[in-house]
């Protein structure tokens, strides 16, 4: 299993921009990647993290973005872990992620301790400022979403859901987007359906594609999770019961039904 564990939503994201922006093309093969704990299932089964660390940066750094709402999300849960990272040996690449995580932890402080005995420069230790925590931002793209999630994998705390929900439900609400072309692009990319994407494509300006596209892959993150996660599931209940008769709780009602008739669920 990789250091992403679920399918990042960023990947997902660039693969239906890809569809939908470009000509057809044959899909290349993907590099295997190494096998990593999974960061998914850390609120159940927790692991050693400094040892997650090291291998994650042997392997390459692979999904950073959910690497970082993880970290943020296991300072904030197990703050004893905060005091291990001075001494878990990473590169300037990995050492910034922590910095980061941090950051969202609340914990600006020890990341501005941290950074001055690895060795960061003054002027660079003077720009980590506090930052809002990480459920209390708003998401702008599939990587923030990514974030979000490896978060609530850390925790199992479905107030990093909130925000990505919040999006999803956000672009329902735009009155030149259709709800079931939401529910389309997932459909067709969980079946391979290249005439279908390009039907949605036809259909929309370019600048309202990504848009569209970034919606539908909240979408997808959501159902996805709330199918392997209890915590998930639950929260979207609730975010029904608050809204039954939304846009955003009819498409996601509509998605489901639509990918166990295609025999993707």
């Amino acid at each position: 299993m990789t250091v992403a564990p679920f399918r990042t939503v960023a990947a997902l994201a660039l693969a239906w921009a890809a569809l939908l922006f470009s000509p057809a093309a044959a899909q290349q093969p993907q590099p295997a990647a190494p096998q990593l704990p999974r960061i998914d299932r850390y609120y159940e089964k927790p692991f050693d993290v400094v040892t997650f660390l090291r291998a994650w940066e042997k392997a390459g750094r692979l999904g950073a973005d959910a690497v970082l709402g993880f970290l943020a999300g296991v300072f904030t849960k197990h703050p004893k872990e905060v005091a291990r990272m001075a001494d878990v040996g990473l590169e300037r690449a990995g050492q910034i992620i922590i910095v980061q995580a941090l950051r969202f932890a609340q914990k600006t402080p020890e990341a501005r301790a941290f950074t001055e005995k690895w060795g960061w420069s003054k002027e660079d230790i003077a720009n980590i400022a506090p930052v809002a925590p990480l459920a209390q931002t708003r998401p702008e793209q599939p990587n923030h979403f990514d974030t979000l999630w490896g978060a609530a994998f850390a925790t199992g705390d479905a107030a990093y859901v909130r925000p990505i929900y919040d999006y999803y439900a956000g672009v329902t609400r735009e009155p030149d987007i259709e709800i079931d072309d939401l529910v389309a692009i997932v459909v067709a990319q969980s079946k391979s359906n290249r005439e279908a994407m390009d039907r949605i494509a036809a259909k929309y300006p370019r600048e309202r594609l990504r848009w569209l596209v970034y919606g539908a892959s909240a979408m997808w993150s959501l159902d996805s999770n709330a199918q392997q996660h209890k915590f998930v599931a639950a929260a979207l209940e609730q975010y029904k019961k608050e809204a039954p008769d939304s846009a955003a709780t009819k498409g996601l009602i509509a998605l489901h039904a639509a990918l166990a008739q295609a025999g993707a669920r």
